[in-house]
């Protein structure tokens, strides 16, 4: 279940008997000093004063003290003013304490918590055994631009491609602005590549495309002596269906650069992309996908299909069996190391926890379940009367620490009895 930031903290100033939502009824001061709204008037002179209102709508959104308030007009006056004036119909919230802090303490709860307290469970498997290309089958891009670990030219347009894919939630879409542009991974985006010096390697892709001779694999390494030598795979037949793409090479034992291309060629042509690898050599340690914090299971794929490499199969029967000597690195960046050997061309299934989305706005939402939201406005609770506590007159911090302990008193009941705590790793 999805809430946003805004639900949250309503939830919780009804929690703490500190909210209250109401629409201006008419436009106030230009200057942006004071929310007028005719349903205010229930309560009698200065009876806000003190308090906060937050603007939850219209051009000028903020949190702003409440220096004065008059019944007759409904007029909140504030003592800095917002960025311009107040229109008409402009929700507005008000709160007895600084709303913002409410935001606060709710935002720290969640990423302070996990996984304790607040994930998400995922299953991914976008990894291939054996393979030592980063991010090929396309899921991850820090930039629309193209993906994640690879580098293209400049007139070869790149789109994460959601409907026209083999597998998984991305493919790579690439289009030609000119002719003969490339997509490359060298070992410049993945070091390791190098270590596959001295060793026949065999690189593999799915494409579709209707073009007939624009799309083929590329393998180009550099040794020593200078030497550049190019090895080209088989081009597309242009049937506008899926084929798997393939071109081996041996890597020289003194290689010193390595290029895995994808090769498009013909001008205006489209092409789509997925499950890119390179083989050849046992590989124990992976990239890590985002959003893959706490492993909790490793498992390959140990059956497929009859006439391709089991990864290439995507039946629902295919068999796992679980890795049981695996551990996550944090080197350069975050790795899967596994210790044991295990075959090539196999999906990697990889089980876990991550942490839930932190609401940074009050549209942002996170997903915490309905039997662990009492459990977050308790925690925040905790988290706000710290906060506020020396704020507050010396007289009225025995009240607080009093409502501090009603609210540790009902977080540790609701861990108990409600919250469900993650599995045990698995090795």
């Amino acid at each position: 279940m999805s809430s946003s930031l805004a639900t949250i903290r309503e939830r919780f100033s009804w929690a703490l008997g500190d909210y209250r939502e109401e629409t201006s009824s008419s436009a106030g001061a230009a200057d942006g000093t004071t929310v007028v709204a005719t349903a205010l008037k229930d309560k009698q002179d200065d009876y806000y004063n003190g308090m906060y209102v937050k603007v939850t709508s219209g051009t000028y959104t903020g949190t702003r003290f409440i220096s004065d308030f008059a019944q007759s007009t409904g007029t909140i006056t504030v003592l800095a003013a917002f960025g311009g004036q107040i229109a008409t119909s402009v929700t507005f919230e008000l709160h007895r304490f600084n709303p913002d802090y409410k935001d606060i303490a709710i935002q720290e709860s969640i990423r302070e918590n996990f996984p304790s307290g607040f994930f998400k469970r995922f299953v991914n498997d976008n990894l291939i055994t054996g393979d030592w290309l980063r991010n090929g089958s396309f899921e991850t891009w820090s930039q629309a631009t193209y993906p994640d670990s690879w580098s293209k030219s400049a007139n070869l347009t790149c789109a994460a491609e959601t409907t026209t894919k083999k597998y998984g939630t991305n493919a790579l879409k690439t289009t030609n602005a000119a002719a003969t542009q490339t997509l490359d991974q060298t070992e410049v985006q993945a070091p390791e590549l190098l270590d596959l010096r001295d060793i026949s390697v065999t690189f593999r892709a799915w494409c579709k495309t209707n073009t007939a001779s624009h799309v083929r694999l590329v393998i180009i390494t550099i040794d020593d002596a200078g030497t550049t030598t190019t090895t080209n795979g088989d081009y597309h037949t242009g049937s506008d269906r899926w084929a798997l793409l393939e071109v081996e090479a041996s890597i020289p034992s003194d290689v010193r650069s390595i290029t895995f291309r994808l090769s498009c060629v013909v001008n205006a042509a489209v092409a789509y992309w997925d499950l890119a690898r390179a083989t050849g050599k046992t590989k124990h340690d992976y990239f890590l996908p985002a959003n893959t914090e706490r492993l909790t299971e490793v498992l390959y794929q140990v059956s497929g299909g009859q006439d391709e490499e089991p990864c290439d199969d995507l039946a629902s029967d295919s068999a796992f069996a679980y890795v049981r000597q695996w551990e996550t690195l944090e080197l350069t960046n975050r790795v899967l190391r596994i210790e044991s050997s295990l075959p090539e061309n196999r999906k990697l299934r990889m089980k876990g926890l991550t942490p839930c989305p932190v609401p940074t706005t009050d549209a942002a939402t996170t997903e915490i379940d309905s039997s662990a939201s009492d459990y977050l406005l308790a925690l925040a609770a905790i988290n706000f009367l710290d906060r506020v506590h020396g704020e507050w007159p010396a007289k009225d911090r025995a009240w607080l620490d009093g409502e501090r302990g009603r609210w540790q008193a009902e977080a540790t009941r609701l861990r108990i009895h409600h919250h469900k705590m993650p599995p045990i790793q698995l090795r």
